[in-house]
């Protein structure tokens, strides 16, 4: 995936329509989000959801891990 989520929209729409197509049919796809920096992979997992969201009847999801930014730790 690209770390800038605009750059991911037209692929992920793209899967879309087959993976709606494959879970009709009764397959179970699971998805993998991975780049460079992989503390973008959850924003790239949330915008695939949600993009596969407009063509399969899924429930909202709930927060995941890593979707909020990293606290900054005290040294003090």
């Amino acid at each position: 995936g690209h770390p800038e989520l605009a750059h991911n929209a037209a692929w992920l729409a793209r899967w879309s329509g087959p993976i709606a197509e494959w879970i009709s049919a009764g397959a179970h796809p699971y998805f993998f989000a991975h780049c460079p920096n992989d503390l973008h992979a959850p924003k790239i997992a949330r915008l695939a959801y949600d993009t596969f969201r407009g063509d399969l009847p899924l429930p909202a999801a709930p927060s995941w891990p890593g979707e909020a930014p990293p606290k900054q730790l005290s040294l003090l």
